[in-house]
């Protein structure tokens, strides 16, 4: 009797641990052979050992992890490689992106490209050519104070157009102003130089109220150039007159000493002319050719930078020209005079051999010719007057610009 109720205990805690298991293990297959159903016996009996063991905990789970113990182990340790896997992943792609930003804020900005945009660039090429021209003319050294300040606020603008987003008004105006005062320094030394080149050359008394006012500018700019800072805080605050009025003095300047230079190429190209006639009275063309010719030429130099309005260098032709025919005149002249005083002394000697032959005719007459006597009457020196040479010169038009032909 005690052994069926042990049997019965038996049986009905295995029912009930089977009954648990099932509910909560995953669904498998049923096993397809002895083999296997003898392994889930085996694991179903372990749970009832372990339960007397641990008291009130869950045989359920122990079951579960019996059963899966060999997938479930493959797959946590798969299932943990992958989540740090991707972790890593996560942190990569967050470096990345730190990086992409710190080279956007890195960038420089774009600009935005307007009308003021291509204007700026047009201007400030302009100005960069003024510049040079300047440089090049030595405007640096008549006054380097002003050229040093305008250099330096060439590079303000140029600095804060980088940093801005777009060209400003203020920007154009200050490129403006700048070229205009890189002009006028060119200006200022060219009217200079012309001046003193007028003086050594002694042609202001070819116009004289020209030469004046001319002066008279010049002597206002150095002033100003002397003493910047009034011009340079104009020219800062974007007063476009004060750099209007100071380009329209060094331009005027200029003129002026334009006007000296062409009323003296005008003076000195009648004065050739006039030497050119005094040589042609004494046939220098004649006596000498090469020279007369290197005069011609020279004076057709001037009428050639007169007609392109070269008027310095025409007045200097044209002096060159008139030396060359009144040298010509004064040599030829003299050669001449010293020839015709011997032509005299002949023509003396042999009107005195005359007279005295006709004496000796009278006294002592000869009856008959003799060998190396001429004839009674004969003309031993026959008067020249050259008029072969008349036309052996060379005929110069007036007309200013045109020069001559032969």
């Amino acid at each position: 009797m005690k052994t069926c109720t042990r049997v019965v205990l038996v049986l009905s805690a295995v029912a009930t641990l089977f009954f648990y298991s099932c509910k909560t293990a995953p669904k498998k297959k049923a096993p397809q052979d002895d083999g296997q159903s003898s392994t889930r016996d085996e694991d179903v009996v372990k749970p009832e050992t372990d339960a007397s063991q641990d008291s009130g905990k869950d045989t359920s789970v122990n079951t579960e992890t019996s059963e899966g113990k060999d997938s479930s182990g493959s797959k946590g340790t798969s299932d943990s490689s992958s989540v740090t896997d991707k972790s890593k992943d996560g942190n990569s792609g967050a470096k990345d992106a730190e990086k992409d930003a710190d080279k956007e804020k890195e960038a420089p900005k774009e600009k935005k490209r307007t009308a003021k945009t291509a204007e700026y660039e047009e201007l400030l090429n302009k100005v960069k050519e003024a510049r040079s021209k300047a440089l090049e003319n030595g405007a640096d050294e008549v006054a380097p104070d002003v050229f040093k300040a305008l250099d330096n606020a060439l590079n303000d603008v140029q600095k804060r157009a980088k940093k801005s987003d777009e060209i400003t008004e203020d920007m154009t105006n200050t490129l403006r102003n700048l070229k205009q005062a890189y002009d006028t320094l060119s200006l200022y030394k060219d009217a200079a130089d012309k001046k003193e080149r007028i003086d050594d050359k002694g042609y202001a008394a070819h116009s004289p109220k020209d030469y004046n006012e001319g002066a008279g500018l010049l002597s206002e700019l150095k002033d100003i150039l002397d003493n910047p800072s009034a011009l340079l805080g104009k020219l800062a605050s974007g007063d476009t007159a004060a750099g209007e009025e100071l380009y329209n003095k060094a331009a005027q300047a200029d003129s002026d000493f334009d006007a000296v230079f062409k009323a003296a190429a005008m003076n000195e190209r009648d004065a050739a002319l006039k030497a050119k006639k005094q040589a042609d009275s004494v046939k220098a063309y004649v006596s000498r050719k090469h020279d007369y010719d290197a005069a011609v030429a020279e004076f057709r130099s001037g009428d050639k930078n007169l007609s392109a309005e070269e008027y310095e260098d025409a007045a200097a032709c044209y002096v060159n020209a008139k030396k060359q025919f009144s040298s010509l005149y004064s040599e030829v002249a003299a050669v001449r005079a010293a020839s015709q005083n011997l032509i005299d002394k002949a023509r003396k000697n042999v009107s005195q051999s005359r007279t005295a032959a006709a004496k000796a005719d009278i006294k002592s007459p000869i009856e008959e010719q003799l060998e190396g006597i001429e004839a009674a009457g004969t003309d031993l020196l026959a008067d020249d007057d050259f008029s072969y040479t008349e036309t052996y010169y060379v005929k110069l038009d007036e007309t200013v610009g045109k020069g001559g032909s032969l």
